[in-house]
């Protein structure tokens, strides 16, 4: 039923002797559904509940994998087998496909479906003499380049506020300021800097100003600014600005972007705004988490359940290059604005995992604060000449533990490539377990030093005893980690999140040209036929010199992917894809292999 309207709730009163006609049975339906698709809406919510993965086929086609949904009308979209599909066959190609950025939605549909004879019909319907003996709920599949609004996300209409600052086919800028922050707190804003399609660096400058709302030294202007150093093809940064609010009553302030103080480049060309950009912050004085409960509970019943035109599932951003009736798509992005239902069972899980063995997370995204930090205090150490910077690089790196006692044991990593160059190192490590969850959301932590010093307090781990250790090797770019462990731990791997700073003078004496040219990286085998999901071990011969250390990667995006030891693991999709091996100690120096993966 394609009906929208959840109520008023009307059930059949049965009684001998009752006439029952189209119209009770069709009320019979409606009620139950009703019922459902309320419940459904208001206590899980909207968007992805399993599967419905958007998987490239080729150049022109995806493939749209099982799954279920949850519209924002409560309804059900069931996806039962996979569906594969040529972009331009799919409905509003046509429009979109000249767009800077088009989106993959689904949404609830309906057909009639098994025709058969009528034997009787109403006086509307003389003329027809077969009807359809059944409906078949469906879903439909389309492109469109219109973006999710943010007020038809909970997360931002309750809690944050996310603006576009500016958008192209190259370029994204976006920020998303926090709509609360209690008295004397801070407020943390985040800048999303997104670059595809274009090897012309970005520089970007602009103020914030606000009245109740300062930075670090006080000030009510705050300069925001970003240079790209190393020019490449695409990538994604975030950056985070804090602010503090000042102990006043309660007030909306606004942190406010003047049109005059914004200047952009990519490359040569010169952007600005067209006007003024505006966030609302409240500045409460309670616990921001309890006035956003208050605010979810007064929201009137009737706009909870009011639905946007275009509050449909995106499945996937996806990017075209076009040339006239020609295309080809550029890349895929997956379900760009995470529109999933987390049910109790996920909830379990993830409650289980976080409890298993006490140790708190650095939740993912937060790792932004504590490394810019790490970075300022580490490049002041090392820096000989206040004019210039350290270069920096972090990882994380996974230990296997086995599933055997612990206790005593060490444990020692593969050599890892910093990507600094030769020469020269500061280490710094801390461990790191995503797998588990902080009871306590509002706290970053990793666990750096001695964690012992927390035991029998409000502050312990719940990690045993450890010590951990490095070996550099400056003439070869990298280090290995080894890991001593004095009590047992209830999991079979461990994460060390390690950053490695060096000095820009610190860089070993360059190879001669005449060293250079000797310098030879092949890869063994150098074509390889694959099936979808397959793996194979790649085999790099560094020739002319002794450093014999490779770091590997996927050229190409989505093409799979393959570890520090050359073993290769193809996607699950079909296509032709090269495997790089470059020189730790000469990066210009490169082999490479092509992969054929056929299903």
């Amino acid at each position: 039923m394609k009906n929208k309207n959840y109520y008023p709730f009307e059930r059949n009163h049965y009684f001998y002797g009752k006439l029952l006609t189209v119209r009770d049975f069709e009320l019979e339906q409606k009620y139950f559904n009703n019922k459902r698709r309320i419940q459904n809406r208001l206590l899980h919510g909207a968007g992805v509940v399993a599967g419905l993965d958007v998987v490239m086929v080729d150049e022109q086609s995806i493939s749209l994998e099982m799954g279920m949904a949850l519209d924002y009308h409560g309804r059900e979209i069931l996806v039962q087998e996979p569906a594969i599909k040529k972009l331009h066959m799919l409905e509003g190609f046509e429009e979109v496909k000249h767009s800077n950025n088009i989106y993959l939605c689904i949404e609830y549909d309906e057909e009639l479906a098994e025709p058969v004879h009528t034997v009787a019909s109403t006086p509307a319907e003389t003329s027809e003499s077969s009807q359809f003996n059944r409906i078949s709920e469906s879903y439909r599949l389309f492109l469109t380049d219109e973006p999710l609004p943010s007020e038809a996300l909970t997360f931002y209409k309750l809690y944050q506020e996310k603006k576009i600052l500016f958008q192209n086919d190259k370029l994204t800028v976006e920020q998303v300021v926090p709509r609360y922050v209690r008295q004397g707190q801070k407020l943390d804003s985040t800048i999303l800097i997104t670059k595809k399609g274009s090897m012309e660096p970005v520089e970007l400058q602009y103020e914030i100003e606000s009245e109740h709302l300062s930075n670090e030294q006080g000030q009510r202007v705050t300069a925001v600014s970003f240079q790209e150093k190393t020019s490449k093809t695409e990538f994604k940064v975030q950056e985070r600005h804090s602010f503090y609010a000042k102990n006043v009553k309660q007030t909306t302030d606004q942190l406010i972007i003047k049109q005059d103080r914004f200047s952009m480049k990519l490359g040569e060309e010169e952007f600005a705004l067209e006007e003024d950009i505006q966030f609302q912050v409240q500045i409460i004085d309670q616990p921001v988490n309890e006035r956003i409960l208050e605010d979810y509970y007064r929201q009137d019943f009737s706009e909870l359940l009011f639905v946007s035109q275009q509050a449909r599932i995106f499945l996937a951003r996806i990017n075209l290059i076009t040339s006239d009736d020609l295309y080809i798509i550029d890349s895929l992005e997956k379900m760009p604005y995470q529109q999933y239902v987390v049910n109790s069972e996920l909830f379990r899980v993830m409650l289980e995992a976080g409890g298993g063995n006490g140790t708190k997370v650095w939740e993912q995204g937060s790792t932004g604060d504590m490394e810019e930090e790490i970075r300022k205090v580490m490049a002041e150490y090392l820096a000989h000449d206040e004019e210039q910077e350290s270069d920096w690089a972090t990882g994380v790196e996974e230990m296997d533990l086995g599933f055997e006692n612990t206790k005593n044991k060490r444990f020692f990593s593969n050599e890892i490539a910093h990507g600094l160059g030769t020469g020269p190192v500061a280490l710094l490590f801390a461990l790191e377990d995503v797998e588990n969850i902080l009871e306590d959301k509002e706290q970053n932590v990793l666990v750096f030093g001695q964690n012992s010093v927390f035991d029998q307090t409000l502050h312990e781990t719940g990690l045993p005893d450890y010590q951990v250790g490095a070996l550099a090797y400056p003439n070869k770019g990298t280090f290995r980690l080894g890991l001593r462990l004095f009590d047992n731990l209830e999991t079979t791997t461990i994460k060390i999140r390690w950053w490695a700073y060096k000095h820009p003078g610190e860089e070993l004496k360059e190879a001669s040209l005449l060293e250079l040219s000797k310098v030879k990286v092949v890869v063994s085998p150098d074509t390889v036929n694959l099936a979808p999901r397959e793996k194979t071990h790649f085999t790099a011969h560094v020739e002319g010199t002794n450093y014999k250390e490779c770091r590997w990667y996927v050229k190409d995006e989505k093409g799979g992917q393959v570890d520090h030891n050359g073993v290769y693991e193809a996607p699950n999709h079909e296509g032709v894809f090269e495997i790089v091996a470059e020189s730790v100690k000469y990066p210009e120096k490169k082999g490479s292999a092509f992969v054929v993966v056929k299903g």
